[in-house]
């Protein structure tokens, strides 16, 4: 069935957190509504991190950048995600 989809499968590393996308996500949601705040109460915390995702247009340029589909490899080598 995926070679009807044009899907190709590449072999991925176990734990490969800078090829996720939503890892990177993460670390820099950390970086902006986590580890610069102190938040008193969990809601408030809660509240920190849904503002945070609502509010994701006010940081759309280092988010294109962010979450590129553009991978180095460790030999220096690029990987293009093509899309279609």
């Amino acid at each position: 069935w995926a070679a009807d989809q044009r899907i190709e499968f590449v072999f991925l590393p176990p734990y490969s957190p800078n090829l996720n996308l939503i890892e990177r996500l993460w670390k820099f949601m950390r970086k902006k509504a986590i580890s610069s705040i102190y938040y008193d109460t969990y809601s408030k915390f809660k509240d920190g991190i849904i503002d945070f995702l609502n509010d994701t247009k006010s940081y759309k340029s280092e988010l294109r950048r962010l979450l590129t589909l553009n991978f180095r490899s460790v030999g220096g080598a690029s990987v293009y995600a093509q899309t279609t």
